[in-house]
């Protein structure tokens, strides 16, 4: 389905969010299952509820490397300038959580998304012949995952973000920075 994309971003020219995990764990309620926020986007866990903003920043990539308007966190998270958060918010909160984090002065938000796109079964190829290295070959969604602006997929283990072309559509136009958009819904790696 040529309308929907993986979405990925170049770590060597951006910067990214300097959360962790482990940064989170003190907030979480009594009886919170760890499990829960280690896996958080492969459990479909809602954090809002208890989230409480947190101070970090952004580092890492290369030399001369920005802070986007959009980039990846962990599996499929999307980080939000305030711009994006502006431009963008709104329009997906149907789809998952928007979580503040403050970034110096500004807040940032970490989209956790919250829903998955129905993976076309008869297109996708799954190789689970060696255990230890099991992977998606080939990842194709149902028409019906075209009408989500954002989702992900459970065949994919919850890896990675994929929106439909309303998304993108946006993003270019408002000429937000920091992620790509990808045709190729899998990355094999050798």
């Amino acid at each position: 389905m040529k309308d929907v994309f993986a979405l990925r971003m170049d770590a060597r020219a951006y910067q990214e969010l300097d959360l962790k995990i482990t940064d989170l764990m003190s907030h979480m309620p009594d009886g919170f299952p760890l499990k829960d926020l280690v896996y958080f986007s492969a459990q479909n866990t809602k954090m809002a509820d208890w989230w409480q903003t947190p101070e970090t920043r952004f580092a890492g990539g290369g030399e001369g490397a920005e802070i986007a308007d959009l980039t990846l966190w962990i599996h499929a998270t999307l980080i939000l300038s305030p711009k994006a958060y502006r431009i963008l918010g709104e329009s997906m909160r149907a789809f998952g959580e928007l979580l503040p984090v403050n970034v110096g002065e500004e807040t940032y938000y970490i989209f956790n998304c919250l829903q998955f796109g129905q993976e076309d079964m008869e297109v996708c190829v799954y190789d689970a012949s060696d255990e230890a290295l099991d992977r998606l070959q080939c990842l194709e969604f149902e028409k019906s995952a075209s009408n989500q602006l954002l989702f992900k997929s459970e065949l994919d283990k919850c890896l990675n973000l994929f929106s439909n072309q309303k998304f993108k559509d946006l993003v270019e136009h408002y000429e937000l920075t920091g992620i790509c958009f990808d045709e190729t819904l899998v990355q094999l790696y050798a």
